[in-house]
């Protein structure tokens, strides 16, 4: 009964004193015009099942940071006037990963 006292009091000790190592990292790219090869500003982002999302840039850019690995996730780049384009990406390290759209223009 006393080693388990001890323990009861020494263990949540032992981890309050241990550092969690954090497994997270960052998918970042740039959304293009795929007849132009232009920056497309103002496309929504949207990583699932995370449900993390974020918009382009001026310069077509985007960034989501503190993306949990290992595991496979959806990316979809969508805006009003081009059709919607879907990635599956797999993180599986600390590195960051880099995902490019090429989005094709609506029809008018």
């Amino acid at each position: 009964m006393k080693k388990f006292f001890i323990l009861a009091i020494c263990l949540p000790l032992f981890f309050s004193c241990c550092k969690v190592e954090d497994f997270t990292s960052t998918i970042y790219g740039g959304v293009f015009d795929a007849q132009t090869n232009e920056p497309i500003q103002g496309v929504l982002i949207t990583l699932t099942p995370d449900l993390k999302n974020c918009y382009t840039g001026q310069d077509g850019t985007f960034q989501i940071n503190n993306v949990q690995y290992p595991k496979d996730y959806t990316l979809q780049a969508q805006s009003d006037n081009y059709k919607a384009d879907t990635k599956t990406i797999s993180v599986s390290s600390s590195e960051p990963v880099a995902v490019i759209f090429s989005l094709q223009p609506k029809s008018k």
